[in-house]
């Protein structure tokens, strides 16, 4: 009789537990969700000149033509 009720108490002693843990992780949640105060948005930039010498060449890729019926992609030739 002794065993059953020690057993009982600590089961509801680990629930109380549970409960409690359960609670404190809801309450961390809930202020982790709340939106924070925000700050005004900050801007820094600069901007550089680069000399035309080092400055990247102009790549364009030339004209595709796709076809809906079929996934095959052909080169076309650019219209004037």
């Amino acid at each position: 009789m002794k065993y059953r009720h020690l057993a009982q108490k600590r089961v509801k002693q680990r629930r109380k537990d549970v409960a409690k843990a359960q609670k404190a992780a809801n309450r961390l949640m809930k202020k982790n969700l709340q939106p924070q105060p925000e700050s005004p948005p900050v801007v820094r930039s600069s901007v550089e000149q680069v000399p035309a010498e080092q400055a990247p060449a102009e790549q364009v890729a030339e004209p595709m033509a796709v076809s809906s019926n079929s996934g095959e992609t052909t080169a076309s030739e650019p219209t004037p």
